[in-house]
């Protein structure tokens, strides 16, 4: 292989692990035991001093921020449980609304024999036209 192919495929092997490695940011915290790591860098009795009132916080903060996550938790759980019983609610007024203003269907005619008197709409007895006696 001449130079220029070895460069080529090089590059190419670069591109590759560019491409499949992740992309991490770097840290911008540090945790309790950066800070004891810190401190011991420094290695004077104030900076170990501190570094323990500074464990301490973290150790708090950690407790407080756990705490936390139970009550948001607590607080998403109630907030799902009050909305299904808002929808089922809701669901029961509109059901109610509809049982009250549906309209009262208009009475049956009765079944069987009607007594021709009873009727009003139409005439007692069928009147024969002349034009049909003729037929």
């Amino acid at each position: 292989m001449r130079v220029d192919e070895l460069l080529k495929v090089a590059i190419c092997n670069l591109k590759d692990r560019a491409r499949a490695a992740p992309q991490v940011p770097p840290p911008s915290v540090f945790t309790e035991h950066g800070a004891i790591m810190a401190a011991t860098l420094l290695n004077s009795p104030r900076a170990t001093e501190l570094s323990v009132y500074v464990v301490r916080a973290f150790v708090e903060l950690r407790g407080m921020l756990a705490s936390n996550r139970e009550l948001a938790g607590k607080v998403h759980a109630l907030e799902r449980k009050v909305s299904v019983h808002e929808r089922n609610i809701a669901e029961l007024v509109d059901s109610m609304a509809n049982l009250l203003t549906t309209p009262q269907t208009p009475p049956k005619r009765p079944i069987g024999f009607v007594h021709p008197q009873e009727k009003t709409d139409k005439p007692a007895c069928k009147t024969i036209s002349k034009a049909s006696k003729k037929t």
